[in-house]
């Protein structure tokens, strides 16, 4: 009776190894697994920010760049063509094409700006004018097609490298 005894013994404490190694790796992966879950929500928490940095900064361009064509701060198309200010594109024939994916263009071809604690860089570019054109010089002149525009943001969050791409296209009675 006494060897069955020991046997037994010996029996528990193999199961017992066999259950705390079953629970550790249970405990493993589940830190694992929340640590993988608090990464991702991080990130989403900074993306929405920049999301909502990029809107904000383009509710303000839109407003503002209606004000400066108003009160001639920007002259369309010359301020375009000529990259009188920074920030300002005219896609024309054989020039690229700003590629809002491409972060060198962005730093040679957007503006960077902060406003109301957004931070970001905008590019407006130039379409031309909406509508049929006029036939001939003298009715050019008096041209009062509307003009289109693309504002393209992509905003930031401050020290992480968190951005979020937003683009409006607008119109503009002939000023």
């Amino acid at each position: 009776m006494v060897a069955s005894i020991e046997s037994q013994r010996g029996a528990a404490l193999l199961m017992v190894l066999v259950v705390l190694i079953v629970v550790g790796l249970v405990a493993v992966t589940g830190a694992q697994d929340s640590q993988l879950q608090t990464k991702m929500s991080v990130n989403s928490r900074q993306y929405e920010k920049a999301f909502y940095n990029a809107e904000t900064i383009l509710a303000i361009l839109e407003d503002s760049l209606k004000a400066k064509l108003d009160d001639g701060t920007w002259k369309v198309p010359q301020s375009f063509e000529n990259n009188e200010v920074n920030g300002l594109y005219y896609p024309e024939a054989g020039r690229n094409a700003f590629d809002p994916l491409n972060a060198k263009a962005w730093l040679n071809q957007g503006k960077a700006i902060t406003v109301d604690y957004a931070t970001g860089t905008y590019l407006v570019e130039y379409l031309g004018r909406i509508g049929v054109p006029p036939i001939n010089r003298q009715n050019a002149i008096n041209d009062d097609r509307p003009a289109a525009f693309r504002i393209t943001v992509r905003g930031e969050v401050k020290g992480l490298k968190a951005w979020a791409i937003v683009q409006s296209e607008v119109r503009f009675e002939a000023f």
